[in-house]
């Protein structure tokens, strides 16, 4: 939906400059012009006087008469004064006006400069959109089978197959992307700890690759994380209402992104990468320039926000609230795209996440209750139960190929079917804290510092 700026836009030519030129020109030879002229009146009038002092003191004339063509001279000098100085009003005249046209020039080459930089900048978003609607049909026609391709299917989570230690602390939050660039392990995973790490694991194996401290000043807990592919770069929600940049090739923060009044509760790169939103508590939603480490707009929400996801294919941010409702924004804007809807009355949304092909909003309670919603609008398809009560965070995680739906409980993991809701399967474990299945497998960790790995086969 581009809209392209139609301004008239108007050059300064050639041929105008010339004549204004040719006219400065033409005037500045009728001031020398004049200039000389007065000088010789001044001459003339001075040697006229010298010849009247001298014609007294030999005739013994009194007073200063003059003879007529002495009298014709004067008027002719009185009238060539009266001519020079309306010359050199109107050439003052012409020099207000030639520096008022100047004036007018060069804001008009100012007003087309702009014109010509919100031409660009509109030609640029008329593309970004473009290729954004496109995306969202490709992905459309590749889930419809409309390509003739398709996603792998995600295999189901029926055996644990990675169960082991990768910090003594208290895991917190976690996420993952494939596939990744320099040292890092191609599948990677970023777990976040309650003492100020993240622990980057390998994907396929669940061995620890690297610990990074997030501030050497204090140890914040971390409680959100994003990750893309190719990048290298991670986003961590801390403790201490901060957003932190993360280079991780070079295992160093590269920003500290601060501005929230109470804590965070989610982040994610927008489209592209070069920004990134934090959510908070605080009833806002903040834009970030990543690469400037800059606030680049703040959206100003009318409640809490517990949980929050960015739809990459609608570039829509969609947020959940403690008394049970939905709300989205464009960051782009910081308009509200929808009036908040409600998805479960009287309870907290704890997490919420997007399916892969951007139709399906998964959303939790506190209670554990999960809901599958129809994007775009929030009409709801399921309603699953099964997990029990959890707190805040726990966000929901849709299988690589949409085709099924993690969530955690107290003690247990559940998974269902998206179509249909149906259960597919139900695993008792170990103080779950959070899930994530952006990889081809379901990953898992747990409070004791134990991070699991499941699939469909035996390791």
């Amino acid at each position: 939906m581009a809209s392209a700026v139609a301004a008239p836009t108007k050059e300064v030519s050639p041929a105008w400059r010339a004549a204004i030129l040719e006219q400065c020109q033409h005037r500045d030879a009728r001031a020398e012009g004049m200039s000389e002229l007065y000088a010789a009146y001044l001459g003339s009038r001075c040697q006229l006087q010298q010849h009247l002092s001298r014609g007294v003191g030999q005739e013994g004339v009194r007073g200063t008469e003059l003879t007529e063509s002495e009298r014709a001279l004067e008027q002719e000098v009185e009238a060539m004064q009266v001519i020079l100085k309306e010359r050199e009003e109107e050439l003052r005249a012409k020099e207000v006006a030639q520096a008022e046209t100047c004036r007018q020039a060069t804001q008009l080459l100012r007003e087309v400069s702009q014109l010509r930089e919100q031409l660009s900048h509109k030609t640029k978003e008329s593309d970004q959109w473009l290729a954004e609607l496109n995306a969202l049909r490709q992905s459309e026609a590749a889930w419809s089978g409309g390509m003739g391709s398709r996603m792998p299917s995600s295999a189901e989570p029926k055996l644990r197959k990675v169960y082991q230690k990768v910090h003594e602390g208290e895991l917190t939050c976690l996420t993952a992307a494939s596939p990744q660039m320099g040292l890092l392990p191609s599948s990677l995973v970023a777990a976040g700890t309650a003492d100020g790490f993240v622990k980057l694991i390998d994907g396929e194996t669940g061995n620890v690759h690297v610990s990074i401290e997030v501030s050497t000043r204090q140890r914040p807990k971390l409680v959100c994380l994003d990750l893309t592919a190719g990048t290298g770069m991670l986003l961590a929600g801390c403790s201490d209402h901060t957003l932190r940049v993360l280079d991780l090739q070079n295992q160093k923060q590269r920003y500290a992104l601060r501005g929230h009044r109470d804590g965070l509760s989610g982040c994610a790169f927008l489209k592209g990468c070069s920004q990134a939103y934090s959510a908070s508590f605080d009833s806002t939603i903040k834009v970030w320039d990543v690469d400037r480490g800059q606030t680049v707009r703040a959206i100003s929400a009318d409640r809490p926000i517990w949980a929050s996801a960015v739809h990459q294919g609608l570039s829509m941010i969609i947020a959940g609230h403690e008394d049970g409702r939905i709300s989205s924004w464009d960051p782009r804007s910081g308009e509200r795209i929808w009036a908040p809807a409600m998805v479960h009355p009287g309870r907290a949304i704890v997490g919420l996440d997007i399916s892969p092909n951007g139709q399906t909003l998964a959303t939790q309670a506190d209670d554990g209750t999960v809901c599958l919603s129809s994007l775009p609008g929030s009409q709801i398809l399921h309603s699953l139960t099964g997990t029990g009560p959890v707190a805040f965070p726990s966000t929901p995680a849709f299988s690589q190929d949409g085709s099924m739906l993690l969530a955690r409980g107290t003690d247990a993991l559940s998974c269902w079917r998206v179509s249909s809701g149906d259960p597919v399967a139900l695993h008792k474990a170990q103080a779950p804290v959070c899930v994530c299945w952006s990889l081809s497998q379901p990953i898992v960790a747990h409070t004791d510092g134990n991070f699991s790995l499941w699939g469909s086969e035996e390791r």
